[in-house]
C-alpha cells in the first residue's frame, strides 16, 4: 500500500517525522529545439504510416505501406536507439494504417485495409502473439486506447464509422454504438486522458464529433459553434484534456479549448504555405507544451508549435520538409518525436535539446532536513493519482530539486505555488 505524505512536509526517513519543507520558489521551462538523430532500423522501401509508443517508452510500433510485414516493432535499448524485434508469427493480412499500444505496453492493435480490418496482439517479453478480436465492418484507420487500457476506439470507413471495445483480460467486446454517429467516414480518434471524452475526426460535416462517456455509454455532445473548415484526418487531445487539435483540409488545423462539455475554437497562427492541403496527422506532446502537425501539400510538411497558455507559436527551427507525413508520435518524456513519412528513410527520429521542465524548491527556517532515498516518486493532486513522476537527481538529495519525468501521458505541470496545498508525494 503506498504511503501518502503532504508534499509541503519533509520526512526524516529513520523516524518519519514530518518537517516543514518551506515554499516552492520557481519553475523552469527551458527552450527546446529538435535535432535529427539516427537510431532506427529503417523499413525497406515502405512509407511509414502510423506510430505508437508504450508509456514506459520501451516499445515503439510503426505501420507501413503495402509490403509485408506491414508492421515494425522496436525496443529501446538506450536513449534514442531502438532495435527491431522479430516479426509476430501471424502478421496483419494487408497494408496497415493506424496502430496503438495499450498504456502498459501489453496490447498492440493494428488497423488495415482488408477484413477483419484490425489485428490485436498481446506482448509477453519481446514476443507479440495474435489475439482473437471481432473486426470492424470496413477499412479501419485511426485507433487509440484509453489511458487505463480498458477502452479501445477504432475509426473506420463505413457506418457506424466508430467502433468502441471494452477490454476484460484478453477479451475485447464491442460496445453498443453511440445513438448518434459521425456523419461520414472516420479517419482518426482520440481519448482524453481521463477516458471521459472521445473525439472522432471524419470527412463529412461537422468533421469532428465529440462524445462523453458515462459507464460504457458514449453520448454525443453539441457540436462546437465554429467547425473545422474541411475534411478532418486526425485529432489529438492534450494530456490534461483541455485542448483538442484537429488536422483537416483547407485550414490545416483547428484547436479547441474545452470547458466542461463545451469546445471553443482558439486563434491559431498560420505558419505554412498551402495550396490544397492534406494534413494527415497531429499530436500533442505528453507534457502538453508542444503540438506537431504533418501532411501533404503544405510547406513545410512537418511543423511544431509551442503552447503558452492558449497561445501557440511556431518553432521554425523544428520545421522539416518531407514528401508526405502520415503520422507522428512523441516519446512519453517528450524528448523525442518519431515521424512516419513516404520517403527515405521512412521514419525520422528527432531529439529535443535542452532540459525537461523542473520545479525548484528551497527550505525556509531551521531544523533538521532529511534526505529521501534515490528513486522515483509519483504525485497526487487533490487526492487523485496523476501520471506525473518526480525523481531525485543525485545519489541522495535533500528533497530538492525535483524534476518532472513525464514518462506517461501527462498535462503541463501545475504552477509551483499550487503544489504546497494540493499535492502529495506517493511513496511506494
Amino acid at each position: 500500500m503506498p504511503e501518502f505524505l503532504p508534499f509541503s512536509k519533509a520526512v526524516d526517513w529513520s523516524t518519519k517525522t514530518p518537517l516543514f519543507l518551506g515554499r516552492e520558489v520557481d519553475t523552469y521551462d527551458p527552450p527546446i529545439d529538435y535535432k535529427d538523430v539516427s537510431g532506427l532500423t529503417i523499413p525497406s522501401a515502405q512509407a511509414g504510416k502510423g506510430l505508437a509508443y508504450s508509456l514506459d517508452g520501451m516499445y515503439m510500433a510503426v505501420t507501413t505501406g503495402t509490403n509485408s510485414p506491414y508492421l515494425y516493432i522496436y525496443k529501446r535499448v538506450s536513449e534514442g536507439v531502438f532495435i527491431k524485434l522479430d516479426n509476430p508469427t501471424e502478421l496483419p493480412p494487408s497494408g496497415t494504417n493506424g496502430v496503438a499500444l495499450s498504456p502498459d505496453g501489453t496490447y498492440l492493435v493494428v488497423t488495415h485495409n482488408t477484413s477483419p480490418f484490425i489485428t490485436m496482439y498481446k506482448r509477453s517479453g519481446d514476443t507479440f502473439t495474435k489475439l482473437a478480436i471481432s473486426g470492424t465492418p470496413s477499412t479501419a484507420y485511426g485507433c487509440e486506447f484509453s489511458s487505463d487500457g480498458v477502452y479501445l476506439s477504432v475509426a473506420h470507413a463505413n457506418s457506424p464509422y466508430i467502433t468502441i471495445y471494452k477490454r476484460s483480460g484478453d477479451t475485447f467486446t464491442k460496445l453498443s454504438n453511440p445513438s448518434i454517429l459521425p456523419n461520414g467516414a472516420a479517419l482518426g480518434c482520440s481519448f482524453s486522458a481521463d477516458g471521459i471524452y472521445l473525439s472522432v475526426a471524419s470527412n463529412t460535416s461537422p468533421f469532428i464529433t465529440m462524445y462523453k462517456r458515462s459507464g460504457d455509454t458514449f453520448t454525443k455532445l453539441a457540436d462546437p459553434s465554429i467547425l473545422p473548415d474541411g475534411s478532418a484526418k486526425d485529432c489529438s487531445f492534450s494530456a490534461d484534456g483541455v485542448y483538442l487539435a484537429v488536422a483537416h483540409d483547407v485550414g490545416v488545423v483547428t484547436v479547441y479549448k474545452r470547458s466542461g462539455d463545451t469546445f471553443t475554437k482558439l486563434d491559431f497562427p498560420v505558419a505554412w504555405v498551402a495550396t490544397t492541403p492534406y494534413p494527415y496527422a497531429c499530436a500533442f506532446s505528453p507534457d502538453g507544451n508542444y503540438l506537431a502537425i504533418g501532411g501533404q501539400n503544405i510547406s513545410p510538411t512537418f511543423l511544431m508549435f509551442k503552447r503558452d497558455g492558449d497561445t501557440f507559436s511556431p518553432l521554425t527551427s523544428v520545421a522539416r520538409i518531407f514528401s508526405v507525413v502520415y503520422g507522428m508520435k512523441f516519446s512519453p518524456d517528450s524528448a523525442f518525436i518519431a515521424i512516419a513519412h513516404n520517403g527515405t528513410p521512412y521514419i525520422s527520429l528527432l531529439k529535443g535539446s535542452g532540459e525537461l521542465p523542473y520545479l525548484q524548491a528551497e527550505v525556509i527556517g531551521s531544523g533538521y532536513l532529511c534526505s529521501l532515498p534515490p528513486g522515483t516518486y509519483r504525485l497526487t493532486v487533490d487526492g487523485a493519482l496523476k501520471p506525473w513522476e518526480i525523481r531525485t537527481e543525485d545519489t541522495e538529495v535533500n528533497l530538492f530539486p525535483f524534476r518532472f519525468n513525464t514518462s506517461v501521458k501527462v498535462s503541463s505541470y501545475t504552477p509551483a505555488d499550487q503544489f504546497k496545498t494540493q499535492a502529495m508525494v506517493v511513496l511506494d
